[in-house]
Formats: structure tokens, C-alpha cells, sequence
């Protein structure tokens, strides 16, 4: 053990061993003999310095053999734990295969069924993949949901989540087939409802299954017949090819009074029309000119456009011809955006808008005497009076 060419085992004869270890202990060729089976020493100190050469070598000995015993241990206890990782490898793989068979039976003909699985029940679903649900957690608002539900174990919810996980799977599977079962301008439509649920949701009501009436004066029994050469006429002078919305509607000019106005919407300007010959009065407002728009969380149905140069223009939209403001401000934001202008839609019960560089706003209350939709100066800014909201 005082030389490494004889430590743990030497190989060779015991007279060249020897030989190793008086080199390695750099005795000179006078402090000892090397006789045919003994060695001879000369000094007792050499001696003494084999000795204490020895005893300097426990300590590294016994770490020697506790590495050797240790990585013994650790070998045949990795070799267990393999052993066992293998036969969980393969029970989760057998369970994994049947659960897979029992959803594949459950959900085989959905694709022929009318909801497409709507209402097929799921298997439950088996334990050993709770790991792997835990891993796949849903967004935190549902984990909220289910811990008002009740869950409240990490088991409970890695279950839940798996759950959660594969019926994600099957309605966005579900949700891609009805849509591609719709034609292109039921397509076109919802996408449009689900862009104004995204906007609207939570923040002012709207008829979800309303219908879309777009350029509404066209179809109009009475003004149709007025109306289409005015705005071909209009169009024309403008460069616009059609007319993508239009409704009559309630101007309020700068003194607070409304006038009765068409309001039509191209794929650049909007227009105020003459309700009677529908002649553009003052020039168009450019979509590109729009900064932002503004509504109330109420069931009134005012829109107050922000211009960039500090003007705003406020209409109100006859209750009698629907929620028109929800279809008239979806419309601004998509046909502004196609035309590169990011508009931001906001909702507040006091709406700050511009008159003739004033800065006013506009507040809308329920009045049991009005008989109709009336404008009045009230403070800072103008009041909204409706016969019922």
C-alpha cells in the first residue's frame, strides 16, 4: 500500500516488489540488502520510516474501501430501481393502451353523429397517468372553477386535468368541424360574432343571434328607390366601390341638438347623408382618421368617434332598427384596420369627447317623461335622455 505499482495486487515476484517499494520510499542502495528471501536493514530508522509511511496510508485505505463498498450499493440498488422503472414502464403502458381502446370505442363514430360527440360520456379515465395530467394542468382560471367546485387535492385536480386535457382535444376537433360544415358566409358571420363576443363580452350588451343588416337603406322599401343613384353618385366621387353599412340616425351637432341623419359606411370614409335626398352633407370622415371609439356599458345606443384633429362625432341609432351601434362600431374597427388604423373600442357611463375645441362629456340616463331620445347641455357636457334603458 506505500507504492501504487504494488497496490491492491502486484503481480509480479516478491524480491521485485520489494525492490519497488525501498525505491519508492527513496532508500539508498546502503540502508538495506536484499538477501534471497529476507531484506537486511541497516538502520532502525529505516525502519521507523516504514512504519510511519504505513500508518500515513490508513486513512486513504479506508476511503478506498468504503468507495468500493459504496458504489457496490449504489450499482445493485440502480440496478433494482431499473428493474422496477421497467415494470411500472410497462403496467402504464398496458393501462395507457386499454384507456386509449375504451375512448376509441366511446368516440369512433362521432365524426357521423350530428353534435359530433357532443353528449358521449368519457370513460374515466385509469391512475397511473395522474403524473402526466399534472404535467398538463389547465389555464388558472380553471383551476379556480374547479377549486370552487369543490377539488381540492392535487390527485383531485391532476385527474381533473387529464379530463380537461383530452375533451380540450375533442372540442377544438369538435368546434373545427362545425365550422367547416358551414358555408363561407356563415363562416364569414362567425367569425365576426366570435370577434364581437371577444370585444363586447362582459362590458355592454348585444343580440349574440341578431342579424346583420349592413347596408340597410339599400333594402329599405321607401328610400331604396332614393337611395341607390345617390350613393352610386357618391361613391363615385369619393372612389369607394360600395356601401358597407348604413342606418338613419340622430346627429347631435355642437350646440347639443340632434338632427336626423343617414349614416352610410364605405370601405374608407363614412358619410352623412341627407335623410331625404341622401346628399353627402359636409365631407366625408375618412376611416383613417378615427383615433378611437367610445360607448356606454348601458342599453342605450350611442357611438362617440374620436377624430384626430380633437373633433368627435356622436350619433344615436334608433332602438327601432336594433342594437345598430354594436354592427357600426365592429365595422369601423375592421374596415379602419384593413386600411392600416389600429382603433381602440372603450366603454365608460361618462364618455369625454370634443366639440369646437371644448372638452365635454356625455352621460346617458333613463327620463320616464321623454317620449324619445333626447340630447340636453347638463354641467361640463351633455346628458342622453332615454325613455327606458
Amino acid at each position: 500500500m506505500l507504492a501504487k505499482p504494488t497496490w491492491p495486487k502486484y503481480k509480479g515476484a516478491a524480491k521485485d516488489g520489494v525492490e519497488i517499494l525501498c525505491k519508492a520510499l527513496n532508500l539508498g542502495p546502503n540502508d538495506y540488502r536484499m538477501g534471497k528471501t529476507k531484506v537486511f536493514i541497516r538502520s532502525p530508522n529505516t525502519l521507523f520510516k516504514f512504519e510511519e509511511e504505513r500508518e500515513k496510508s490508513f486513512g486513504r485505505m479506508a476511503t478506498y474501501v468504503q468507495k468500493i463498498w459504496r458504489g457496490f450499493k449504489a450499482r445493485k440498488q440502480w440496478a433494482r430501481l431499473k428493474a422496477a422503472i421497467r415494470i411500472q414502464l410497462k403496467w402504464k403502458t398496458y393501462k395507457s393502451r386499454k384507456y386509449h381502446r375504451e375512448l376509441y370505442a366511446k368516440f369512433k363514430d362521432v365524426k357521423t353523429m350530428p353534435n359530433y360527440g357532443r353528449d358521449v360520456p368519457y370513460p374515466p379515465h385509469p391512475s397511473v397517468l395522474e403524473r402526466f395530467a399534472s404535467l398538463s394542468l389547465p389555464p388558472f382560471s380553471c383551476l379556480c372553477a374547479l377549486r370552487l367546485n369543490g377539488v381540492q387535492s392535487s390527485c383531485e385536480l391532476s385527474v381533473f386535468s387529464f379530463a380537461f386535457l383530452i375533451r380540450k382535444v375533442h372540442l377544438n376537433w369538435r368546434a373545427k368541424m362545425m365550422i367547416t360544415s358551414l358555408s363561407k358566409d356563415q363562416q364569414k358571420l362567425m367569425r365576426r360574432k366570435i370577434f364581437t363576443s371577444g370585444i363586447f363580452r362582459g362590458k355592454k350588451a348585444w343580440p349574440v343571434n341578431g342579424p346583420i343588416y349592413g347596408n340597410r337603406l339599400a333594402k329599405d322599401p321607401v328610400h331604396g328607390a332614393k337611395f341607390e343613384p345617390a350613393s352610386t353618385k357618391t361613391l363615385n366621387d369619393v372612389g369607394d366601390s360600395s356601401f358597407h353599412f348604413s342606418a338613419n340616425c340622430l346627429k347631435v351637432n355642437r350646440k347639443g341638438k340632434s338632427q336626423l341623419r343617414g349614416l352610410a359606411m364605405s370601405q374608407k370614409n363614412i358619410f352623412k347623408l341627407d335623410p331625404q335626398s341622401f346628399k353627402i352633407k359636409k365631407e366625408p370622415v375618412p376611416l383613417t382618421s378615427i383615433s378611437g371609439i367610445h360607448l356606454t356599458s348601458k342599453r342605450d345606443h350611442v357611438v362617440v368617434l374620436h377624430l384626430k384633429g380633437g373633433h368627435s362625432l356622436l350619433v344615436e341609432f334608433s332602438p327601432e332598427e336594433g342594437d345598430r351601434e354594436v354592427e357600426f362600431a365592429i365595422d369601423v374597427l375592421q374596415l379602419a384596420a384593413a386600411q392600416g388604423n389600429k382603433i381602440e373600442i372603450k366603454f365608460a357611463d361618462s364618455i369625454p369627447f370634443q366639440v369646437a375645441s371644448r372638452d365635454l362629456t356625455l352621460t346617458v340616463a333613463q327620463d320616464a317623461r321623454a317620449k324619445e331620445v333626447t340630447f340636453k347641455a347638463s354641467g361640463t357636457g351633455w346628458q342622453g335622455l332615454y325613455p327606458s334603458l
